[in-house]
């Protein structure tokens, strides 16, 4: 009697591996997706929350009605965030010339000009 495995066993466990293959690989791939977008939010949000602080620390930097622009460089070189942050999207550092536009009004409302 010969030890082993016939072709069409061999096959057929290639073809089941391949079909789990075929399922699992989209679904890993659709996570780590969606964990980067999460994290990639996050630290945008973390960038308009420096600029919050950033903001209230200089509102004699501001006038009432009128638009205050601040980079990124600024406010890692302030100290309001970490150097070097890193785009989990693109992997490379967000650009330090990022800027985030402060409307100074009845309310302080930021937005990010480039992103």
């Amino acid at each position: 009697m010969r030890k082993g495995f016939t072709l069409i066993e061999m096959l057929a466990v290639l073809v089941i591996l391949s079909v789990i293959a075929l399922i699992t690989i989209p679904i890993v791939s659709n996570q780590m997706n969606e964990a980067k977008q999460n994290l990639y939010d996050k630290q945008v949000n973390t960038m308009i929350e420096a600029t919050k602080n950033w903001s209230a620390d200089n509102l004699d930097k501001m006038q009432e009605n009128q638009n205050v622009y601040v980079t990124l460089g600024e406010l890692q070189d302030d100290g309001y965030l970490n150097k070097n942050i890193e785009n989990p999207k693109t992997k490379k550092e967000f650009d330090r010339n990022m800027t985030f536009k402060i409307f100074y009004g009845k309310k302080v409302n930021i937005t990010v000009s480039q992103y």
